[in-house]
Protein backbone atom coordinates (compact mmCIF):
# COMPACT_ATOMS: atom_id res chain seq x y z
CA UNK A 1 0.00 0.00 0.00
CA UNK A 2 2.76 2.44 0.87
CA UNK A 3 4.40 2.06 -2.54
CA UNK A 4 1.13 2.73 -4.36
CA UNK A 5 0.59 5.88 -2.29
CA UNK A 6 4.10 7.12 -3.06
CA UNK A 7 3.59 6.41 -6.75
CA UNK A 8 0.29 8.29 -6.76
CA UNK A 9 1.90 11.28 -4.98
CA UNK A 10 4.79 11.28 -7.44
CA UNK A 11 2.37 11.17 -10.37
CA UNK A 12 0.35 14.09 -8.96
CA UNK A 13 3.54 16.07 -8.36
CA UNK A 14 4.69 15.45 -11.94
CA UNK A 15 1.31 16.42 -13.39
CA UNK A 16 1.18 19.64 -11.37
CA UNK A 17 4.74 20.80 -11.89
CA UNK A 18 5.68 19.61 -15.37
CA UNK A 19 2.40 19.22 -17.21
CA UNK A 20 0.30 21.98 -15.58
CA UNK A 21 3.32 24.30 -15.02
CA UNK A 22 2.46 24.96 -11.36
CA UNK A 23 4.82 25.59 -8.46
CA UNK A 24 4.93 22.63 -6.06
CA UNK A 25 3.56 23.35 -2.60
CA UNK A 26 6.66 21.87 -0.95
CA UNK A 27 9.16 24.14 -2.75
CA UNK A 28 11.83 25.40 -0.32
CA UNK A 29 11.92 29.11 0.55
CA UNK A 30 15.07 31.23 0.27
CA UNK A 31 15.61 34.58 1.99
CA UNK A 32 16.92 37.16 -0.48
CA UNK A 33 18.04 40.74 0.12
CA UNK A 34 16.67 43.47 -2.18
CA UNK A 35 19.09 44.34 -4.99
CA UNK A 36 20.54 40.83 -5.22
CA UNK A 37 21.54 39.80 -8.73
CA UNK A 38 20.45 36.58 -10.41
CA UNK A 39 23.78 34.78 -10.02
CA UNK A 40 23.81 35.33 -6.24
CA UNK A 41 20.25 34.02 -5.95
CA UNK A 42 21.01 30.98 -8.08
CA UNK A 43 24.17 30.20 -6.10
CA UNK A 44 22.17 30.31 -2.86
CA UNK A 45 19.81 27.63 -4.20
CA UNK A 46 20.91 24.15 -3.08
CA UNK A 47 21.21 22.70 -6.58
CA UNK A 48 24.80 21.48 -6.51
CA UNK A 49 25.45 23.29 -9.80
CA UNK A 50 28.60 25.32 -10.40
CA UNK A 51 28.56 28.98 -11.43
CA UNK A 52 29.44 27.97 -14.99
CA UNK A 53 26.58 25.46 -15.11
CA UNK A 54 24.18 28.08 -13.75
CA UNK A 55 25.44 30.61 -16.31
CA UNK A 56 24.88 28.09 -19.11
CA UNK A 57 21.36 27.35 -17.87
CA UNK A 58 20.49 31.06 -17.91
CA UNK A 59 21.95 31.57 -21.37
CA UNK A 60 19.99 28.59 -22.70
CA UNK A 61 16.69 29.73 -21.18
CA UNK A 62 16.65 27.12 -18.41
CA UNK A 63 15.80 29.58 -15.64
CA UNK A 64 12.32 31.05 -15.28
CA UNK A 65 11.01 33.77 -13.00
CA UNK A 66 7.50 33.10 -11.73
CA UNK A 67 4.75 34.43 -11.96
CA UNK A 68 5.92 36.66 -14.85
CA UNK A 69 7.26 33.70 -16.83
CA UNK A 70 10.29 35.78 -17.84
CA UNK A 71 13.41 33.86 -18.80
CA UNK A 72 16.40 36.08 -18.00
CA UNK A 73 19.25 36.12 -20.48
CA UNK A 74 21.93 37.67 -18.25
CA UNK A 75 23.30 36.08 -15.10
CA UNK A 76 24.11 39.59 -13.81
CA UNK A 77 20.52 40.84 -14.05
CA UNK A 78 18.99 42.26 -10.88
CA UNK A 79 15.84 40.43 -9.81
CA UNK A 80 12.82 42.59 -8.92
CA UNK A 81 11.63 40.86 -5.76
CA UNK A 82 8.37 42.82 -5.88
CA UNK A 83 7.41 40.95 -9.06
CA UNK A 84 9.22 37.62 -8.70
CA UNK A 85 7.97 35.18 -6.07
CA UNK A 86 9.50 31.91 -7.29
CA UNK A 87 12.46 30.89 -9.41
CA UNK A 88 12.49 27.72 -11.50
CA UNK A 89 15.82 26.15 -12.36
CA UNK A 90 15.53 23.55 -15.08
CA UNK A 91 12.30 21.58 -15.30
CA UNK A 92 11.87 20.38 -11.74
CA UNK A 93 13.68 22.64 -9.28
CA UNK A 94 11.59 25.40 -7.71
CA UNK A 95 12.54 27.87 -4.98
CA UNK A 96 10.22 30.41 -3.39
CA UNK A 97 11.86 33.78 -2.75
CA UNK A 98 11.24 35.72 0.43
CA UNK A 99 12.41 39.31 0.76
CA UNK A 100 14.71 39.86 3.73
CA UNK A 101 14.32 43.28 5.29
CA UNK A 102 17.53 45.25 5.43
CA UNK A 103 18.62 45.97 8.97
CA UNK A 104 19.88 49.44 9.39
Amino acid sequence: MHDQEQAKNAEQHFEQTVQADQVPSDAPTLGVKPGTNLLAILKSCPTGLSSNELRRLVEQGGVKLIPSGEKPTSIDAEVDLEKVKTIQIGKRRFFNLEVLEEQG
